[in-house]
């Protein structure tokens, strides 16, 4: 494993501070190679190389989802970002490994939590399970790789702030622009129709400008239509 300090990432822009827990295997040399991992990570379209989270998501030896159209996950940018940070804190070496005084600790140096609000994380698994439980997308459901993987993003829960809310200040409800913007979503039209459906008092980011002036008047309240995206990891 390698300890990552996530400085000057431009996927993970808020947590410069932090170090991320780096498992063995997924190529990850530097600031570099960890950006380029995140953004196959979150892209949902096919690629020429098959190495994006859709193509992971679609393969039948994977995920096995042929129908995903890409659409439905929510805040998963912000959720990886907050699980190699939480992993520094869960699986990083205990300051005794370190054999310089300055290094000590350099995976989990910091008391604080991640700044992520806990509730986003868990608007991130309720989008996934949604997905997966539409079987026109994924005909045999959530299978064991997929639940592996869900489980392993969340499972740095305690981790994350203990300002669970969504409308708390003291927390950070997303990494990107685009799923601060869109109520964790990455285009507009899709948080837009979310927005359609959903319950504000719930989702107070519904009541983003961006998305108010692209919602249909006649539309109210409900819940939501979720998705997902990828990074296949194994922790020893």
């Amino acid at each position: 494993m390698t300890c990552l300090p996530l400085a000057n990432s431009t996927f993970c822009p808020s947590l410069q501070l932090y170090t991320g827990y780096i498992p063995d295997g997924l190529g990850i040399t530097d600031i570099a190679s960890f950006d380029e991992y995140m953004r196959h990570s979150i892209a949902t379209a096919p690629s020429d190389a098959a190495s994006n989270f859709g193509d992971i998501f679609r393969n039948p030896n994977v995920f096995n989802c042929p129908g995903w159209n890409g659409d439905g996950l929510r805040y998963l940018q912000s959720s990886l970002c907050a699980y190699f940070a939480g992993m520094a804190f869960q699986y990083g070496p205990p300051a005794s490994w370190w054999s310089d005084a300055e290094e000590a600790g350099m995976c989990a140096r910091f008391v604080k939590p991640v700044p992520l609000c806990r509730g986003t994380l868990r608007r991130f698994e309720e989008s996934w399970v949604s997905v997966f439980a539409d079987r026109r997308s994924c005909p045999v459901g959530e299978n064991e790789a997929a639940q592996g993987l869900r489980g392993f993003i969340t499972s740095v829960k305690d981790y994350l702030s203990a300002n669970d809310n969504e409308g708390d200040a003291k927390c950070l409800v997303a990494e990107s622009v685009a799923e601060r913007n869109h109520c964790g979503f990455q285009t507009a039209a899709e948080g837009s129709r979310f927005c359609e459906s959903a319950d504000v008092e719930q989702e107070p980011c519904c009541g983003n400008a961006n998305l108010q002036s692209m919602r249909s008047p006649s539309r109210s309240s409900s819940l939501p239509a979720s998705s997902p995206r990828f990074i296949c990891v194994q922790v020893d």
